[in-house]
């Protein structure tokens, strides 16, 4: 909320300054990205609460308006996507107040769009000033009365609040006066433990919304994408998915496996990211392309790269037996792959005053 108040900051450097530079955008975007730091870091407090984090720290896409030359429907589409990508998971846990929470965050990221986009007047460099100099100044303009006054107010209602209902009470007064000392609270019967539910197997679903391609509750199947169904800025996201098989030829976005077992899947040419969320024995072919793949909470998941896709990046948090087969350099069609595992143990050391740590390597 706080950096949402603090656009109006960001709305009046632009009405004094001239047109930005980069430098002036990233000095605009300063905060916004450390806001957006901290917000991530929540998620390592309380697990549970991730995919909302998530959600919450995407959404301030909604701040990068400032570094757009025009407001058009790509850019609304593509703050769009990112607030569902994680909001989707949080739809998924049925929860009333989960719903009702990421459809109100919805609603407010849209009316912070839409009033940057009705209010051209406000978000157009019409001044001559320097970025650099005027945002001080603006930010020093929020005097420190407004603080005070707002201190003020609290300090207030902490004494209201210590000081209503309050009744004194003369010290030992239930030696003088039996029938006032306090009650002794009686032990609660203890209450049975109600029979664990059944889950409830969920029929599978398969549905394309917002450029998201959500594949869910599958089982021995084979599911294959290709032509249309693929496109450079699709997404995909396999939810609670068991002994599937899914093949996307194509070149798309980003694809993301959560909660699923003994899957399988075959891409070509994945342009941003993969992540593999709280899944067990998965099996990952990459044919082409692949930046960067993120496991969490993950056991027993086994990724080919091809030649081309060697250059992608592994970063795991809190999982097990991950293994990488890739060939050789200069090897062909006939030799073997290497098998290798990723440590799953570290070895941390003081040196100096630096903390060195360091990976455990072994082999499978």
């Amino acid at each position: 909320m706080s950096t949402l108040l603090s656009q109006k900051d960001t709305f009046e450097v632009v009405r004094l300054c001239k047109k930005s530079s980069p430098e002036d955008v990233k000095l605009l975007l300063k905060s916004v990205q450390a806001a957006s730091g901290d917000v991530k870091a929540l998620q390592n407090k309380e697990p549970k609460l991730t995919n909302h984090v998530r959600t919450v720290a995407d959404g301030f896409g909604i701040f990068g308006w400032v570094a757009q030359p025009i407001i058009n429907d790509e850019w609304k589409e593509e703050v769009a996507n990112a607030i569902n990508f994680y909001g989707f998971k949080v739809l998924q846990l049925k929860q009333d107040a989960d719903t009702v929470w990421q459809k109100a965050y919805i609603a407010v990221a849209k009316a912070f769009i839409d009033f940057v986009e009705d209010n051209k007047e406000a978000t157009e460099w019409a001044g001559s000033g320097n970025v650099a100099e005027v945002l001080p100044q603006v930010q020093a303009a929020k005097s420190a009365k407004p603080v005070a006054a707002a201190g003020n107010l609290l300090s207030e209602i902490q004494e209201k609040t210590l000081s209503a209902n309050l009744k004194h009470v003369e010290k030992n007064a239930y030696k003088k006066d039996p029938s006032s000392a306090p009650e002794i609270p009686q032990p609660k019967a203890p209450v049975a433990k109600a029979a664990p539910k059944e889950e409830v197997k969920r029929p599978p679903t398969k549905e394309f919304k917002s450029n998201f391609w959500y594949v869910q509750n599958y089982g021995k199947e084979v599911l294959k994408f290709e032509g249309e169904d693929v496109q450079m800025n699709y997404g995909w996201a396999l939810i609670k998915c068991q002994d599937t098989t899914v093949v996307i030829d194509g070149k798309f976005k980003t694809i993301m496996l959560e909660n699923c077992s003994n899957v399988k899947v075959i891409l070509t040419n994945v342009m941003a990211n993969m992540e593999v969320i709280n899944c067990k024995k998965i099996n990952v072919t990459i044919k082409e392309s692949c930046p960067h793949i993120s496991l969490e909470r993950t056991q027993g998941i086994h990724i080919y790269l091809f030649p081309p896709a060697k250059g992608a990046k592994i970063h795991s948090t809190c999982s097990q037996s991950m293994v990488v087969h890739y060939p050789r350099v200069d090897a062909t069609e006939d030799d073997e792959w290497l098998d290798i595992a990723i440590p799953e143990t570290n070895v941390t050391h003081l040196k100096g005053d630096r903390l060195i740590t360091e990976a455990l390597e072994g082999m499978e």
